[in-house]
């Protein structure tokens, strides 16, 4: 008679209470300008927020005082947490403002142009109550971005597009550091193709974008987030939507994303895959139309593909987590011009997957089958 190895399940107590205000406006104003032969059409604006935020966590682990670990072949019940401790109380202010102007030139009837620069300035405060400190930083920074479209067939597009990204990121690090700013850079050649009279409609792009400080779990603690150096990600996306048949809607997309640490350090490591990102994913959809007395009935349904993932971002993982498929089921009907209802049905046999995961002990489940009946009415 054998006896199964004692696997002891961790468990971790945690009680949250997270509160924020966030408040954000824009401006913009658009105007046209001819200069001879080229056609200016302009977009200035201006943005700005402001973002409060203000977290505590309480938590406890288990120890050799307070063993409530289980062990899940031989579980013994009755085990005492020992109370809560105080794991996190900060205070973050964040106040950005930006000026952006984008020209979208006409060149000729087969030749368009984009140029755009755009300015952020961020300024950030994070107060740590649990140890008495206090971070602050101020970051600016100009992103422009071009684009280039040739034309050469009413039914045929070809484009071009780089660009400069900037975007603060929120928090403090594990050694009670303010995070640094997410930078990125991105290029991208596709084409777009309308068939059928103009009724089907088909993008391929090619694409890669350069990004630093891209923030992922911490190895060293859950409850923090720590920049992963420099992450770069290059793929392929392929779109087709319309309609392929008289009253018979097709969508259908696919997806091939390459992403990978190219920067790290000795807790996560260049060169591996970075988490949570499939490296083939899909989706597809067929939804037919028909008359239904004097309205028009769209019932239809498609699925989704999500590819396997590595689940964890520490150097001595390799904790993946499995590929998955659901299916969804759409419906709706219009009487009248004035009232559309409508029935959806995600995850339509109720699949078990997993969504996403911080580590091999923090994996988050997908969603259970969920439908929605949506009545809309226009007065």
């Amino acid at each position: 008679m054998s006896t199964a190895a004692a696997v002891p399940y961790r468990l971790t107590a945690r009680l949250s209470d997270w509160y924020g205000i966030d408040r954000s406006g824009r401006i913009e104003a658009v105007g046209k300008v001819a200069s001879g032969p080229v056609t200016h059409n302009l977009l200035f604006g201006l943005d700005a927020y402001a973002f409060d935020d203000d977290r505590i966590q309480l938590r406890r682990n288990p120890s050799n005082e307070f063993p409530h670990a289980i062990d899940i072949y031989a579980p013994v019940y009755g085990g005492v947490a020992a109370p809560l401790s105080l794991n996190a109380s900060t205070r973050e202010t964040q106040r950005s403002h930006a000026v952006y102007l984008q020209d979208q030139l006409d060149l000729t009837p087969q030749w368009k142009a984009l140029l755009g620069p755009r300015r952020d300035s961020y300024d950030q405060t994070v107060v740590n109550r649990r140890l008495g400190r206090s971070n602050e930083q101020s970051l600016s920074a100009t992103s422009p971005r071009v684009g280039l479209v040739y034309q050469p067939l009413s039914t045929l597009s070809l484009y071009a597009s780089a660009a400069k990204g900037f975007r603060p990121n929120s928090g403090i690090s594990y050694d009670n550091e303010a995070l640094p700013a997410e930078s990125s850079r991105s290029w991208e050649v596709g084409t777009k193709v309308d068939s059928l009279e103009g009724k089907l409609t088909s993008t391929v792009a090619l694409y890669r974008i350069t990004k630093d400080n891209v923030l992922t779990v911490d190895p060293r603690s859950s409850d923090f987030s720590a920049p992963a150096g420099q992450v770069a990600s290059k793929g392929v996306e392929v779109d087709m939507a319309g309609d392929v048949m008289k009253d018979v809607r097709l969508s259908l997309a696919y997806a091939w994303t390459d992403a990978v640490v190219t920067k790290g350090d000795n807790a996560i490591v260049s060169g591996s895959r970075f988490p949570n990102v499939p490296k083939h994913s899909a989706t597809v959809q067929l939804t037919p139309r028909f008359r239904l007395g004097d309205g028009v009935a769209m019932p239809g349904g498609g699925f989704s593909y999500v590819g396997e993932r590595k689940g964890d971002v520490a150097a001595s993982t390799s904790f993946v987590l499995p590929s998955y498929t659901t299916a969804r089921l759409v419906a709706s009907w219009a009487p009248n011009p004035r009232l559309r209802i409508a029935f959806n049905v995600e995850n339509l046999f109720d699949k078990q997957y997993y969504a996403s995961s911080y580590g091999s002990v923090w994996v988050t489940p997908g969603m259970l089958r969920t439908a929605r009946l949506n009545l809309r009415y226009r007065f």
